[in-house]
């Protein structure tokens, strides 16, 4: 009889434990469902985070054209090769999805990759990695010579990259632009780093609700803010111009041996820079032979004398001074408060006409000019 109480007595503690525990539990529930903290965590944010997921949408960078709209900087898609080495990828074996035969894709890879076989295939043999990356900053014409190779396993993720279609064309002075770690394309040199808040635009973003395996919600709506492009810029740069300079500062380095050296036209009457080619220079797209920012044209100084020449020379001619036929004994002239002027080679070339004073950059063949003259009207036409 007492052993029956004793059941009745326990069951009915257990019944009201649980009761309690319940209870407990219910208002625990209730409260988590109207509280936004719990513990110091904001419950809301942590599903919206868990839940949401935000991209950025980046803004195309504006093209950059010379005065005759030709492209010297323009935006262009890149691909990352990438291999897939899981075979939990594959689910249908008629349609492999992984890398199969790793010798094969290899050696079909390395010429178009221009890449060693032997270091693909130690990116390929590498254990328990779901994917590996082949090679970054392909372009769409590689792209496709990859895919019509049909290989398993091998795909591709797109990007953006700057391009510059005439390699090293004013490349100090059109600089470079890269992408960051963000994947955002920014100016790094030159007129790519200066005008780059002008270049860039805005981005954008879109926030839309994913599922458990991360992929977007189609029924659900999302929330988009587009990017806007960057502007874009014209140069004065004339690239006829330009392609006779660069022609002209390879003749020098084929003939001579120098530091360093910079032709460049501009518009006497604007200012404007119509061509500039340096030696050093680098290609933009591959930065290979890049050595030094310092840009020649702006970093470093020289004398400008051979500059100031032509001016007494263009203003002899329009005061109807000058004759070309006229001989001067080149080599040295002493002015009158006793200060000695001479030619570069310090001896001249005897007795020489103007012409060929000219032709020669004589110190002595510009200072007769400036002297008959005058210092005001030089001043003037300076």
């Amino acid at each position: 009889m007492k052993r029956k109480n004793s059941i009745h007595y326990n069951l009915k503690l257990t019944i009201a434990f649980l009761s309690f525990l319940f209870v407990l539990i219910a208002a625990k529930l209730v409260f988590v469902a109207v509280s936004n903290d719990v513990d110091g965590i904001d419950l809301r944010a942590f599903a919206d985070n868990r839940n949401t997921s935000t991209k950025t949408l980046y803004a195309s960078r504006g093209t950059i054209y010379d005065r005759n709209n030709n492209i010297l900087a323009v935006d262009t898609n890149s691909y990352t090769v990438i291999g897939y080495l899981n075979s939990s990828r594959t689910t249908n074996e008629a349609s492999p999805q992984h890398v199969l035969d790793k010798e094969t894709t290899a050696r079909a890879l390395a010429p178009v990759l221009e890449r060693e076989e032997s270091a693909l295939l130690e990116l390929l043999n590498r254990e328990n990695l779901y994917q590996v990356e082949l090679k970054r900053g392909i372009t769409e014409a590689k792209k496709n010579e990859i895919i019509a190779l049909d290989l398993p396993g091998i795909d591709f993720i797109q990007s953006t990259k700057r391009y510059y279609p005439y390699g090293n064309y004013a490349s100090y002075i059109l600089g470079y632009a890269k992408a960051d770690d963000e994947g955002e394309i920014q100016g790094e040199m030159g007129i790519e780093q200066y005008f780059n808040d002008t270049l860039k635009g805005e981005n954008g973003s879109i926030t839309y609700e994913r599922d458990l395996y991360g992929y977007r919600i189609p029924s659900v709506p999302c929330t988009q803010v587009d990017s806007k492009s960057g502007a874009n810029l014209y140069l004065t740069l004339d690239q006829d111009i330009q392609l006779v300079l660069k022609n002209a500062i390879h003749d020098l380095t084929s003939n001579y041996s120098f530091d360093w050296a910079t032709i460049t036209v501009m518009d006497a009457k604007s200012g404007a820079i119509l061509g500039s080619s340096n030696n050093p220079s680098f290609d933009l797209n591959t930065r290979e032979d890049l050595e030094s920012y310092l840009n020649p044209l702006v970093s470093y100084t020289y004398e400008p004398g051979s500059v100031m020449k032509i001016f007494s020379f263009m203003d002899a001619i329009e005061k109807g001074m000058y004759n070309g036929d006229e001989v001067f004994h080149s080599g040295l002239i002493e002015l009158s408060d006793g200060t000695k002027i001479k030619d570069f080679n310090n001896t001249g070339w005897g007795d020489i006409t103007f012409d060929t004073g000219f032709a020669y950059s004589s110190n002595v063949a510009a200072t007769n000019l400036a002297l008959r003259l005058g210092a005001k009207e030089l001043r003037s036409f300076y």
